[in-house]
C-alpha cells in the first residue's frame, strides 16, 4: 500500500530570524537619530487615537500630497494596524537594554 508523501514544512526560522535581525537593526538606528525616535513616538501616539481620529489625520496628510501612495500605505499600516506602537515598544526595549549595559560597564 502506497501512502501519499507529505511535504515537509519549509522552515521559516531562517526567514523569521532575518526579519527580526532587520527590525532590531532598524530599532538601533532609530535610537541613534533623535528625529527618527521622535517621529516614531508621534506615530505611536497617533496609532493609539480612536479609529475616527486616525482616519481624519490620514485623510489630512493625504490631502496635502506630501507622500506618494507607497508612503501613505506605510503610514496607514504603522498608524492603523499598530505597527508604530509595536516598533516603538521594541525601540524602548533596546534603549533599556543599552542603558543597563552602560550602567553595568560603569559599575565594573
Amino acid at each position: 500500500m502506497n501512502l501519499p508523501r507529505q511535504k515537509a514544512a519549509t522552515p521559516k526560522f531562517g526567514t523569521e530570524l532575518k526579519s527580526k535581525h532587520k527590525l532590531l537593526a532598524a530599532a538601533k538606528r532609530c535610537l541613534e537619530d533623535e528625529k527618527c525616535y521622535r517621529f516614531f513616538t508621534l506615530l505611536d501616539a497617533l496609532s493609539q487615537l480612536p479609529k475616527e481620529d486616525k482616519k481624519a489625520y490620514l485623510e489630512d496628510i493625504e490631502m496635502h500630497g506630501t507622500y506618494d501612495d507607497e508612503e501613505m500605505g506605510a503610514l496607514r499600516r504603522l498608524i492603523v494596524d499598530g505597527g508604530a506602537h509595536a516598533f516603538k515598544n521594541l525601540v524602548d526595549v533596546v534603549r533599556d537594554i543599552r542603558v543597563h549595559q552602560e550602567i553595568d560597564v560603569m559599575l565594573k
